[in-house]
């Protein structure tokens, strides 16, 4: 007679039962990593933002096509047989068909992901419950982790702030060039996505009418940073002002797009009429900067503004020459002076020369005088003596 052992017999039990356990788990783990959250090429994705949609993407689950449900539920880790099944959409779980070979390929679930940590149940019974029975497996992803979790989609930032270059309060008159930049400004795009600028707005103010006195504003993409406006550089936008201390749009055609985590420096420049008088001021704040994320189409949120122009304050033409004028006095002044002062070193050379030649001239006519009244008296002397030895010769003959 054989005895049989019970301590062997319930070995032999616990070894089968264990060795079943992990067959049925390692199955069902294998069936539950089958399906996956995805995006629309169908690579795994656990992570999505409340403007993503979510996909489910599988390998086969069956050998034909089949009807199932699709359940999205709050995240469980410790999934047990005949677990309820409470889909957290508005509409409840939907029901897809897997392909003709048994798998689905990036199937929607999901178009407006609600904030939170979610597992993802296909239910192929149908009946309402998580099986993972002998013969009926759902499949869950993830059994024992987080299967996919959704976040607050960022919005598209910017920051403006002024340039490094930003010029200086400065006067201006109409002889100086007539586009002369107000401001220069750095606009930094964040590193969630690209960022698609369409317009810069302005409020003018200063005591100039900015209507009359400004023919066109300008926005530059400043590429070297000097923060002047030089030849070659880009005018991306223009706008005008429509009256005094009015608000100023300078729109952007087709938009300017800068990548994320990028900088980009730019310029507004005045291009000023001849109508400002002198003293008057001109100045503005950029008030605001539209921008949508360029794939998104958020739009952006900006930060940093208002940021203070310049002032430019006018002078007259007039004040501006006094300086050459009083140089050029000067000069004539000098020039005059010589010229006199030549002029009358020649006039006194002429009046000495005038005055020997009326000396010579008087001298001879004296001599000349003087030479005839000595001849005009000699004659007499003579004629006077003649006649007296006349006389007495005659008187001599009488006697």
């Amino acid at each position: 007679m054989r005895y049989k052992n019970p301590e062997g017999i319930e070995m032999k039990k616990l070894f089968f039962l264990s060795a079943l356990f992990f067959f049925l788990f390692f199955v069902n783990s294998a069936k539950a990593q089958a399906i996956w959250a995805s995006n629309l090429t169908g690579n795994e994705k656990t992570t999505f933002y409340t403007n993503e949609t979510v996909y489910l993407t599988s390998n086969n689950i069956s050998t034909a096509s089949i009807s199932v449900r699709v359940y999205i539920v709050n995240d469980n880790n410790s999934w047990t047989n005949g677990t309820v099944l409470n889909d957290v959409r508005s509409g409840g779980y939907i029901e897809k068909s897997t392909n003709s070979t048994g798998y689905f390929n990036s199937e929607p679930i999901w178009t407006t992901p609600a904030v939170g940590k979610y597992d993802i149940v296909v239910d192929v019974n149908k009946d309402g419950f998580y099986n993972n029975s002998f013969g009926t497996n759902d499949y869950v992803y993830s059994l024992a982790a987080t299967g996919f979790e959704v976040f607050v989609t960022p919005y598209p930032t910017l920051t403006v702030t002024l340039g490094s270059s930003t010029p200086a309060n400065h006067n201006w008159n109409a002889s100086d060039a007539s586009d002369n930049v107000m401001i220069q400004i750095r606009v930094v795009a964040g590193s969630y996505e690209a960022v698609k600028i369409n317009s810069v707005g302005l409020i003018a103010s200063g005591t100039g009418d900015d209507k009359a006195g400004v023919s066109v504003i300008r926005l530059i993409l400043d590429s070297n940073i000097n923060g002047i406006y030089d030849s070659g550089e880009n005018m991306i936008g223009y706008g005008q002002y429509v009256k005094d201390n009015s608000f100023a749009t300078i729109d952007i055609q087709n938009g300017y797009t800068l990548p994320a985590s990028s900088n980009v420096s730019m310029l507004v420049a005045y291009t000023m009429s001849n109508s400002p008088s002198s003293g008057e001021t001109f100045s503005f704040k950029v008030a605001s900067v539209t921008a949508v994320g360029s794939s998104s189409d958020q739009p952006a949120t900006v930060s940093g503004l208002p940021l203070s122009s310049a002032t430019k304050t006018v002078i007259s033409s007039a004040a501006t020459t006094s300086t050459t004028v009083q140089a050029t006095t000067t000069t004539e002044a000098a020039t005059t002076s010589t010229t006199v002062q030549a002029t009358t070193t020649t006039i006194q050379n002429q009046e000495s020369k005038s005055n020997y030649m009326m000396i010579a001239i008087a001298l001879t006519v004296a001599v000349t005088v003087g030479i005839i009244i000595f001849l005009f008296f000699r004659t007499r002397l003579s004629k006077q003596t003649y006649e007296y030895k006349l006389n007495q010769i005659s008187v001599g003959n009488f006697y």
